[in-house]
């Protein structure tokens, strides 16, 4: 039975991996450091998957590792970056006008009463409706809850219409959410006197000759009239959600024409960039083409091309009329290095090609963070098992928070890294039910030679 244990613990330290305190960064050939790009507040933080991190990292994430300042490991959720598109209305509040006072210095002060049915909605927008043109007037605005004692909200703000000269014109006051009834506006400005371009010039003669030349000039008053006045309260909704897309770098670009079936076939590579879009630029006009995408696999067996996308590319110009569709869109859910693109001509010259422009989704990765802490992510590791977190469910229910934004720095080499050996030929499942099937066995005969021995 000694032998037996001691053969156990052998296979065991043989098979499984070593228990460290701290996460091995050894298998990871690259690692770049995390910079915030403000003032960090911690809980959660955001950051994007770059090129550098695309090229090397496996579709499941499996050889992505985010470590902070004290070596533990720091769990993370890889998922596209969206935006929510918002879309903002107004809700119109109801006032009534209460007094109307002409005060010194050439003012004029509205007061005016939250209509009851409105109370609960706060104005936010005051807009002063006016058929007025040329204008210049400050705007003041009060709010009271009880019509006597009054709080200045905003002072001098100004409302204009400039349309002599551009069109320019602005007739609203923003102010802040208003929660009191009474409202009071004071305009300044509100009658200017403007000297009339036409004059009247009188002239006296006396025995034929002029001895009097008198110049009269007409001033005119101009009142500011509004129509009326109107209020309302600012909402905004999300409309949609949006998966964000950014360009990508398009390498070793290369076209060339199949003599056997006059097919054009362009080649080109891309970082394991996560592309849905691709865009042919060229300068041919007026035709109207099929084409298909392909992509390069390897596998240990074969390496081929494998379909993802068909369509169409086309382009009809015709005097100053264009139309044109040169996008295609890869069905595709993994990130691809090389890509081939087939556009039949058929008996028709090939387009010439000037370049490809790529678009895809963006990687946006989220960890838990502290402000206190740096942190690394090291990657590129190969043939590993991906983590298992629960950030997702952390995140899931957190509801609407503001990460906080970290950029990748530089890509260094890991001093550190080393490539695993692999001292079985099989992998380490494989092995480990090899050994638990050999252990039953020798437990099993242990088990018989002591039986025996009884006997």
């Amino acid at each position: 039975m000694i032998y037996f244990v001691i053969f156990f613990t052998i296979i065991l330290n043989g098979v499984l991996p070593p228990v460290h305190g701290e996460t091995d960064t050894t298998p990871f050939p690259f690692y770049k450091t995390f910079h915030p790009e403000s003032t960090p507040h911690g809980e959660i933080a955001s950051f994007i998957l770059d090129e550098d991190l695309l090229v090397h990292t496996a579709d499941d994430f499996s050889n992505l590792r985010i470590l902070d300042g004290e070596g533990q490991e720091t769990p993370f959720l890889m998922r596209h970056r969206k935006e929510t598109e918002t879309v903002t209305t107004e809700t119109p509040v109801r006032f009534t006008t209460t007094s109307l006072n002409i005060l010194p210095d050439n003012r004029m002060e509205i007061t005016l009463e939250k209509d009851e049915r409105d109370r609960d909605i706060t104005p936010e927008i005051i807009t002063l409706h006016t058929p007025a043109k040329n204008y210049e007037k400050q705007v003041s605005v009060y709010s009271s809850h009880n019509g006597e004692t009054w709080r200045l909200i905003t002072e001098n703000t100004p409302i204009f219409d400039y349309s002599r000269f551009i069109d320019v014109r602005n007739n609203r006051i923003k102010v802040p959410p208003v929660t009191d009834p009474f409202i009071r506006i004071v305009v300044t400005g509100m009658s200017e006197t403007y000297e009339s371009p036409l004059k009247q010039i009188v002239r006296e003669s006396h025995d034929g000759e002029i001895s009097k030349v008198v110049e009269k000039i007409q001033l005119n008053q101009i009142d500011f009239r509004i129509d009326r006045i109107t209020f309302s309260q600012k909402n905004t909704r999300d409309l949609r959600t949006n998966t964000v897309t950014q360009s990508y770098t398009v390498l070793n670009l290369d076209t060339i024409q199949d003599p056997d079936t006059g097919n054009t076939i362009v080649t080109f590579e891309t970082h394991r960039a996560p592309v849905t879009e691709i865009k042919i630029l060229t300068d041919t006009s007026n035709f109207h083409r099929t084409c298909r995408v392909d992509v390069f696999r390897e596998t240990p067996q074969k390496s081929y091309w494998h379909n993802i996308a068909a369509g169409t590319i086309s382009r009809i110009r015709s005097g100053s009329y264009l139309q044109e569709t040169l996008i295609l869109h890869p069905r595709l859910n993994q990130s691809i290095k090389k890509y081939r693109i087939i556009i039949r001509n058929n008996d028709n010259p090939p387009l010439n090609i000037a370049g490809i422009l790529i678009r895809g989704f963006v990687w946006e990765g989220m960890f838990f963070s502290r402000p206190d802490q740096k942190y690394t992510i090291y990657y590129g590791g190969d043939r590993m098992e991906a983590p298992i977190y629960d950030i997702a469910g952390v995140i899931r229910k957190s509801g609407d928070i503001k990460p906080d934004i970290y950029v990748p720095g530089e890509e260094k080499p890991n001093p550190g890294f080393s490539t695993p050996e692999n001292p079985w030929p099989m992998e380490g499942k494989t092995v480990l039910t090899i050994v638990m099937i050999l252990m039953v066995i020798i437990l099993g005969g242990v088990i018989f030679a002591t039986v025996r021995k009884l006997e």
